[in-house]
């Protein structure tokens, strides 16, 4: 969806309607979305989170949360609470999920789409809605923004991860756990 149809869509709802509209779009696009994936599926295209619609769907979430006023009715404390219960649910089930359940792959939640994600990137929004910068701060981020987006365009580019950085740290993973705890406590 173009910004100015989102724009005109968001001004016009009343809260019912929009909240409905946040339920519908996390359903289809996250929920179906995930558990498509379950049998190596995209049927919404959204490419695991990199696709012009999810961040239009992504836009409009966000744009219902500042019109449902949500950063200004919860804490960041009760924010942070919620993003922590998220982030331990979605890497236990990570470690846990293919062992418990033997026909779900353990990497269900491990997708830009997924519920769990969303509501971690919903729950931060919220918890830093409110934070203000000191002057270094704000200075330190102008400074090193463009060098971290720069840094994000390489990682996510596939001829960079498979022609400099594929494989390189591999040894890691197959180091025994005892050489690699000592290591990091030297």
């Amino acid at each position: 969806p173009s910004s100015a149809a989102s724009d005109v869509y968001k001004r016009q709802l009343n809260r019912r309607a929009l909240v409905s509209l946040c339920i519908m779009l996390i359903a289809v696009f996250s929920l179906y979305d995930t558990f498509a994936s379950f049998w190596k599926k995209d049927p919404l295209a959204l490419v695991g989170g990199h696709s012009p619609l999810w961040l239009g769907v992504l836009y409009i979430f966000g744009a219902a949360m500042k019109k449902l006023r949500v950063p200004e009715s919860m804490s960041s404390k009760k924010a942070l609470l919620i993003y922590a219960s998220a982030a331990v649910f979605t890497a236990l089930f990570k470690i846990t999920g293919d062992r418990l359940l033997r026909f779900v792959p353990g990497s269900l939640f491990v997708r830009d789409t997924s519920p769990t994600v969303l509501l971690c990137a919903a729950a931060l929004l919220v918890a830093f809605a409110r934070f203000k910068p000191g002057r270094k701060l704000t200075e330190f981020a102008v400074l090193f923004a463009p060098a971290a987006f720069g840094v994000y365009l390489l990682h996510v580019s596939p001829l960079v991860f498979e022609h400099v950085i594929g494989n390189r740290f591999a040894f890691i993973g197959r180091l025994p756990v005892s050489y690699t705890h000592l290591r990091a406590h030297e």
